[in-house]
């Protein structure tokens, strides 16, 4: 915890109230001066930042409340359900069957392994089969492995099923945080983020290992795994058929990766995204140019993490959650301080 505070504190976030776009000045001609440019209809009238379209939140509620949308909040429920009883029961099934410890150490590392696969591969995945179809292949994925965990006999068979973690959780979390990011205006991504991470980690993973002991006290481990996955079968047949009777074609589909979503001119941190003026509004001759700001000097890698074209699960470039990272952070940030002095005084000279 205490190198993850170290690292943490080496971020560096811009404040949206002091951000300015870097506009390159243009130099003014004393001896041809220009007149101002008149707009050439009367009805035309300038823009400002603050006539931007507003969202609320009940504009979030209302799309989230679709069929298509609320079909996709709920399978994420029911995997984070599937997940979170995975993790509390698996064991324990396992230990039943005259498990040893050994095999619960070969089946974390063989779900963890796959997870972090998937991570760095989904953005290839969902690219090349959609981000519905990743759901679908999901579900087909957990009815698969929790039948073939209720029927086994021999504990070190559930062996090969383990690689199929890395599919149902972190494929499919990818493929809902890249749908509802594409689906949502900017300003409300983080809290359309926030619902589904409540909906998958917290009330589906939480209700999977409260509901799920329950079931596996009344009936049995074996028979609650049995029962998921001919549950997640079903799932999976209502929610395709919900999918197909929506009305969007498969074009379409393909066309919301998260790589599409228009992002400004200039990269910026995704906290500030909402408050940067549009690539055509700065163009327009109608507005007013504001005077230009000098950016905050910033380390490479720094700008690094506030590439706003890189998708959120490419691996960066930097291997930013590392202690190598902050020590690294810390040298150049000494040296810009050391530099900055020296900067300071060629510009009074030069001035």
């Amino acid at each position: 915890m205490g190198v993850a505070l170290i690292v943490a504190t080496q971020f560096y976030f811009e404040k949206g109230s002091e951000y300015r776009q870097k506009i390159p000045e243009v130099p003014e001609n004393s001896a041809n001066p220009q007149p101002p440019l008149e707009s050439s209809s009367p009805d035309q009238t300038p823009v400002s930042p603050e006539g931007t379209q507003e969202f609320q939140y009940w504009d979030l509620l209302r799309l989230l409340c679709t069929v298509r949308y609320s079909s996709i909040l709920f399978v994420a429920w029911f995997m984070g359900f599937g997940y979170g009883f995975v993790f509390s029961f698996l064991y324990w099934h396992l230990e039943d069957l005259k498990g040893t410890t050994t095999l619960f150490g070969v089946c974390s590392v063989l779900s963890h392994v796959s997870e972090l696969g998937a991570y760095f591969t989904s953005h290839k995945f969902i690219e090349l089969v959609g981000h519905v179809r990743v759901l679908y292949i999901g579900l087909a994925c957990n009815t698969a492995r929790y039948l073939y965990i209720s029927y086994l006999k021999n504990a070190w068979i559930v062996l090969p099923m383990e690689v199929l973690q890395g599919v149902t959780h972190a494929s499919v979390w990818a493929a809902c945080i890249s749908f509802l990011s594409a689906a949502v205006p900017p300003a409300l991504r983080t809290s359309a983020q926030g619902i589904l991470q409540g909906l998958h980690l917290g009330l589906g993973r939480g209700c999977g290992a409260m509901v799920g002991g329950v079931f596996v006290s009344y009936f049995g481990a074996a028979e609650t795994f049995r029962g998921i996955g001919m549950a997640s079968l079903v799932i999976l047949l209502i929610f395709s058929l919900i999918q197909c009777l929506s009305g969007e074609t498969e074009g379409k589909e393909d066309q919301i990766l998260a790589e599409n979503i228009p992002v400004p001119s200039s990269p910026v941190p995704i906290a500030t995204i909402d408050l940067v003026q549009s690539h055509g509004a700065l163009d327009s001759p109608t507005l007013p140019h504001p005077a230009a700001v000098l950016l905050v000097r910033k380390t490479k890698h720094q700008e690094d993490q506030e590439d706003v074209t890189r998708p959120a699960w490419v691996l960066a470039g930097a291997p930013w959650v590392s202690i190598a990272f902050a020590v690294v952070q810390i040298r150049e940030m000494m040296k810009m301080k050391k530099d900055l002095p020296a900067e300071s005084q060629q510009l009074q000279k030069g001035s």
